[in-house]
């Protein structure tokens, strides 16, 4: 996730506070450059369920739970869900 935000030479100040302080970043921060709704619209035909809307959190969960950025990402759903979803 970061590598394909650094190829495109997008600051790391894009998305953490500083280099000095290097939080997560919020579905806020995220929100400042990915659309939501578009997102949630781009993968509504993904099955079984819209990895980007579901029962439980609709739009709203945090994007890190899945995009870790330095590490692997990986399938939140699916600690609960028998979810294949491939996270890029």
């Amino acid at each position: 996730m970061a590598e394909s935000h650094t190829v495109k030479n997008i600051p790391c100040e894009a998305c953490h506070v500083s280099k000095e302080k290097m939080e997560t970043p919020t579905i806020t921060q995220c929100q400042q450059c990915h659309n939501l709704d578009v997102l949630v619209k781009q993968t509504e035909s993904v099955k079984p369920r819209n990895p980007h809307f579901s029962p439980h959190y609709q739009n709203k969960l945090e994007c890190s739970n899945c995009h870790i950025g330095h590490e692997p990402s990986e399938n939140f759903c699916g600690q609960c869900h028998n979810f294949d979803f491939k996270v890029p």
